[in-house]
């Protein structure tokens, strides 16, 4: 189980880079994805 924990955080790592430079829709696409690959409730992302 620690495996998939730590490629969450990869994902989480890389979909975070450069996000502060991204446009308003940008981000919500990015989030949204990033919500459909990992499977996490959004509330618990936000609080990442």
């Amino acid at each position: 189980m620690g495996h998939f924990l730590q490629v969450r955080r990869e994902i989480i790592y890389e979909t975070n880079k450069g996000y502060k430079k991204l446009s308003k829709k940008e981000k919500i696409e990015r989030f949204l994805n990033l919500i459909a690959i990992i499977r996490y409730n959004c509330d618990y992302i936000c609080g990442y």
